[in-house]
């Protein structure tokens, strides 16, 4: 049986859709103000440095951020097709890898947030570098996490967003093209 890693922030849930109205009150602008981001850390919205930590710490501990991400369209009845069909799951998060202050708030959410989109009882994996984790195809949005795979010989699949479109990997805009892309891979 082959293991899917899926990623969630920007891949199974839209964080920069709920990130968007906070940094644009931050910065001031109207939340259409601030386009589709080229820059994985939002450096292009006006959150360089460490304006992104800042931001993401604030929203997970005052504001709940986690627990109320919409997931993508389609995502979780895709995955759960995926499950029936024989793939088994898994999820593999940067989230809570760091130390923040926002880390323990980070599981607590994560964990919330599976249960109450259906996803719970996943094997759940915090991790930096997800190349440590048993998987035979990731999903995932980060372009360093795509080039790791590729690096460590791995396959991989990227959930198309601006700042990840040069990696050159097969990739999704909508999760119910991820059954086709991963009948297309060629796996062992």
């Amino acid at each position: 049986m082959m293991m899917l890693a899926v990623d969630l922030d920007d891949t199974v849930a839209d964080l920069l859709g709920a990130l968007r109205p906070l940094a644009a009150a931050q910065l001031g602008c109207a939340p259409e103000d601030l386009g589709e981001p080229a820059d994985y850390r939002l450096a292009d919205w006006g959150l360089g440095g460490d304006g992104y930590r800042r931001l993401f710490e604030w929203a997970v501990v005052e504001d709940g951020l986690l627990e109320r991400l919409e997931p993508h369209p389609g995502a979780v009845d895709t995955l759960g097709r995926l499950a029936d069909a024989g793939w088994q799951l898994c999820v593999v998060t940067a989230r809570a890898a760091e130390q923040r202050r926002s880390a323990t708030a980070e599981v607590l959410q994560t964990a919330r947030w599976l249960d109450a989109v259906g996803l719970d009882g996943l094997p759940l994996h915090f991790t930096a570098d997800k190349t440590q984790v048993g998987w035979d195809v990731l999903l995932d949005d980060s372009p360093t996490n795509l080039g790791a795979g590729l690096a460590a010989g791995r396959q991989v699949v990227a959930f198309h967003q601006g700042y990840n479109a040069d990696v050159p990997v097969p990739r999704i805009r909508r999760f119910v093209e991820l059954p086709g892309v991963l009948a297309g891979l060629r796996l062992s």
